[in-house]
């Protein structure tokens, strides 16, 4: 019990400390210096590298499909295994052979 007790003084005058030093007195706004606000903001350099890496993520995904599926070039875009032979010294997945339908 004894134990407890002076755990729950060291909390308490934790506690204590801790208010103590948020709640001191700071720098009054009167001598603080405005911060200039920026006109421009980065909104059009966000949406532009988003749109980047949103066409790259989705060719990336569509390279994926047509070479793993039975689904082929839809969109035409060719490509190694589909508008040229593939030759053995290029590092790339070889398209699925497919069942005639």
């Amino acid at each position: 019990m004894c134990k407890f007790n002076s755990l729950t003084r060291l909390s308490a005058a934790a506690l204590v400390a801790v208010s103590l030093v948020a709640l001191a007195p700071r720098e009054s706004r009167a001598n603080m210096v405005p911060v200039p606000v920026p006109l421009a903001s980065n909104a059009a350099g966000l949406w532009g590298t988003g749109s980047i890496v949103g066409i790259a993520s989705f060719l990336v995904v569509y390279d994926l499909i047509r070479r793993t599926s039975c689904s082929g070039d839809v969109l035409k875009l060719g490509g190694p295994g589909f508008g040229q032979p593939i030759n053995p010294s290029m590092n790339v997945l070889v398209p699925r052979r497919c069942p005639a339908r």
